[in-house]
């Protein structure tokens, strides 16, 4: 889409949020799982890292995060 803008062209004809069909979704759902399982894992590589200099390491609870927020 915005390589299409950039070249001056139309895009309002390009799907910005298509709607996936059920299948789809389910075939996306280990995408989406792994992106975030993904993220968890080098948060908590970091957080090793930290404690292995004796550094105070972060917090990586969503919950917590918000609640402290």
């Amino acid at each position: 889409m915005w390589l299409t803008r950039i070249a001056g062209e139309d895009a309002s004809s390009l799907a910005i949020w298509p709607e996936p069909s059920l299948e789809l979704c389910e075939t996306l759902a280990d995408i989406f799982i792994h992106v975030a399982l993904h993220g968890m894992y080098h948060r908590g590589q970091i957080n090793l890292l930290l404690r292995m200099e004796d550094k105070q390491p972060a917090w990586v609870d969503y919950i917590l995060f918000t609640r402290e927020t």
